[in-house]
């Protein structure tokens, strides 16, 4: 084999048919491994795969993944349509959000991003897990309640509770779809400081002001507050179940509430504004990070 070698490229000589074949291929795997700040648009790759110049960057943009997802995202809401009810509701992040904070991540900590846009957002089934828990609190957890077994056996035989989520003999009316952020929210770099590491950690001492404080950076959404609204919420719910009203349901802690002459819809628009509003979704939640608002 003979090699050939120039200023900035290596040729690799085999005959005259492969030579402009492979000399293309090597080129241009170098180009994208020299510009690849500028020339990779998914900030998946950039933040997970190229992280030595890229570890942990004060701000990144969202609008090229965003032009791109806009149109299949249409899409899916529009096929939906055509068998359920479509829900849209618009929040403003009060603060900052982070999702996925305590995930697996090449750089410590780890930001929830979708695997084939590259961009954060808000899975469908954690929205839904949200509202599931904060109606579990809100009507079913009361001083009668005396274990965990109990609480689980009420809920497993509430048939409103299973037409909303689901239950072992139905399955449920509702669907989340994953929630993106709209394009002028930026991916910035935040940091919490914990001062006694010593004392949080394994090694059990007390904590002292002389231990090594270990700042940790991580990266968090924040919103524009210019903008009308940062996330779309997109959601359906069953046209068959989606006009009852919570009255019809005579067995249920939720049907004995105020909201019994709401129907299933007005519930649901409700109780998902009220958890992202009183008790956040994500990471950091006890200071603040993860709240939104609703007009």
């Amino acid at each position: 084999m003979e090699i050939e070698k120039t200023n900035k490229d290596i040729v690799f000589k085999y005959d005259n048919n492969k030579k402009e074949m492979i000399y293309y291929t090597y080129k241009k795997i170098h180009l994208n491994l020299k510009n690849r700040n500028n020339s990779i648009s998914n900030l998946n790759l950039k933040i997970n795969k190229f992280t030595k110049k890229n570890r942990l960057l004060k701000e990144y943009g969202l609008n090229i993944n965003l032009k791109k997802l806009k149109p299949n995202l249409n899409e899916i809401i529009n096929t939906y349509k055509k068998s359920y009810i479509y829900i849209k509701l618009v929040g403003k992040i009060e603060n900052k959000l982070i999702i996925g904070l305590g995930g697996h991540s090449v750089i410590e900590t780890d930001i929830t991003m979708h695997h084939t846009y590259g961009i954060p957002y808000i899975p469908g089934s954690a929205l839904k897990g949200v509202l599931r828990n904060y109606i579990i609190k809100k009507y079913y957890i009361n001083d009668e309640i005396k274990n965990l077994k109990e609480l689980e056996k009420e809920i497993s035989e509430d048939k409103l509770f299973n037409d909303i989520f689901g239950g072992e003999e139905n399955m449920g009316g509702l669907i989340f779809l994953d929630s993106f952020p709209e394009e002028k929210v930026k991916i910035k770099t935040d940091i919490m400081t914990p001062h006694y590491p010593n004392y949080f950690g394994s090694e059990n001492q007390c904590p002292r002001d002389d231990e090594k404080v270990n700042p940790v950076k991580f990266l968090v959404l924040e919103g524009d507050k210019k903008e009308e609204y940062d996330f779309e919420f997109n959601l359906f719910i069953d046209k068959l179940k989606v006009n009852k009203k919570l009255s019809d349901y005579k067995k249920s802690e939720i049907s004995n509430s105020e909201n019994e002459n709401k129907t299933l819809k007005e519930f649901i628009e409700l109780n998902l504004k009220e958890a992202l509003e009183l008790n956040g979704i994500g990471g950091k939640t006890s200071v603040g990070y993860g709240f939104f608002s609703f007009d």
